[in-house]
Formats: C-alpha cells, structure tokens, sequence
C-alpha cells in the first residue's frame, strides 16, 4: 500500500535509526560473560542466539520470549505513545500508509504501525518491545523508587536483548514484561515462549538445552519439480553438508542432479 517514494524514505529513515538511534549509549548492554553489546539488533541475529545458548545453561538467569503477529499488533496508537514529542515519529508519520484497499475495492483504515512490507516495520516493532521490557522491567527492580527513571539512569540497567520479536529478559521480569506487552495489545506465543528451570531455550532460530545446540533439520518440501521446492532440498543440502551429515546430503544431490538431467532431456 506504500507508494514509491515512502519506499525510498523508509529505507532513508531505516538507516538512520541503525546509525544515529541505536548507537545511543541506553543501548548498550553486557554479555552475560563481559563485554559491551547493542541489546537492539536489526541484522545480527548471533547476539541473542548467543544469550540463549548461555540463558539454557543457567535457566535462573534469562527468559526467552517469541510473540504471535508482532508485526501486526504493534498498533500506530503504541508507537504516538512511546515516541511521542520526536522528529522520527513525524517522520514515520510521512511514509506511514493509512489505509488498505481490499480486493472486492473496500478501503479500511490500519490501525497498525506498519505492514511487514515496509522498511521501518521491523525496526520500529524492535524499538517498541525493547522499550516495554525495559520499562518493566525498571519497576520490578525499583518497585519503591519515588522518581522516574532518566536516560542516564537506565545505562547501567540490565537490558533486555530484542531481535525483532524475539526477546531475551531476566527471568525475574518475565510476570511484570507479559503484563505489560499484553497491555499494550501484544500476545505471547505460549509454544516459543520459555522461562523454566528445564534448561530449553529458543532465540532466532536456534534451539539450546543445556548449553547444547538441538535445532533440529526439517524438510519443509518434498517437491523438487517446482523452483521453489529446488531451491528449498538445494538449501537443505548445503546445511546438512556443513554439519558433515554426507550420507543424507549426497543422497539430496542425487535427487536433485536426476530431477535436473531429466528437465534437460526434456
């Protein structure tokens, strides 16, 4: 629904926010194990999966937490109110798309922030979760502070670590952060969401017991006539030919040079 040029400004927009935003100092956090580390990643998806690996190890430290149609729910109504009085809600505002027009030409309103087809949907529902988990998670540790937090005060807080909507928490904020982004209209996905002692924890992608990786190999498609299924057993070749399984990879490239060969005879 987005016309050419709020394309254009969004990716515009998108870099600053990589650049300028979170570069500030507030998102900054530690690894579990030392060091200084971005909480809020837009590419990098190794830092969480990284925190999960430690969090399965020592299941009293960290929650790991998946949404259900994150990008759906994180409505216009929440982001006016979380960044409320900035120059980048005015500009979200100039590329946002307000309405959808549906196939039988009814239009309807959006009420969310963006549509997975834009170029700020993915940053700003990252901003937005990481904001709320911090928020709650600043009231657990201070539940009879009489004054509100400043920026400068949460630098040396312990941050959540976001990846879009995959989110990382101390696991003694887990009660006060499901409150708060239910309240904020958001549903947690009960089947990826994990806080026990079980030593079982997900983050992007990567499944950890115990510090150990159990990801495990699925086949999503068995069709190898189409292009899309070609390039799904492709891909999965090349994975299981990396963690060294070559019985069942060089299986898959013989599958795979048959189905070619027979389209050339053809």
């Amino acid at each position: 629904p987005h016309m050419a040029s709020a394309v254009w400004v969004q990716q515009a927009i998108l870099d600053g926010i990589s650049n300028k935003v979170l570069t500030h100092p507030i998102f900054t956090g530690y690894w579990p194990e030392g060091g200084p580390v971005q909480t809020v990643q837009l590419r990098d998806q190794s830092i969480n999966q990284k925190v999960a690996k430690y969090a399965s190890e020592n299941p009293t430290m960290y929650a790991t937490i998946d949404l259900k149609d994150a990008s759906d729910l994180v409505s216009w109504r929440l982001v006016c109110f979380l960044l409320k009085g900035t120059i980048l809600l005015k500009d979200l505002y100039a590329v946002r798309a307000t309405h959808c027009e549906l196939p039988d030409k009814r239009v309807i309103p959006l009420g969310m922030h963006a549509p997975m087809g834009s170029a700020v949907c993915f940053p700003i529902m990252a901003l937005c979760l990481w904001s709320l988990c911090t928020a709650a998670g600043w009231l657990v540790d201070h539940e009879y502070a009489r004054y509100r937090p400043t920026s400068k005060s949460l630098w040396g807080e312990n941050k959540p670590f976001v990846f879009g909507d995959d989110i990382i928490i101390p696991i003694r904020h887990y009660n006060a952060v499901k409150t708060t982004l239910e309240h904020a209209g958001l549903r947690l996905n009960a089947n990826k969401t994990f806080y026990g002692l079980g030593g079982f924890r997900e983050s992007c992608g990567h499944d950890y017991y115990r510090g150990h990786l159990i990801t495990p190999t699925t086949l999503r498609r068995v069709d190898v006539s189409s292009l899309e299924g070609f390039v799904s057993m492709v891909s999965l070749h090349n994975r299981l030919a990396a963690e060294g399984q070559t019985i069942v990879s060089d299986a898959i490239l013989e599958l795979l040079l048959e189905e070619n060969q027979s389209h050339d005879c053809a």
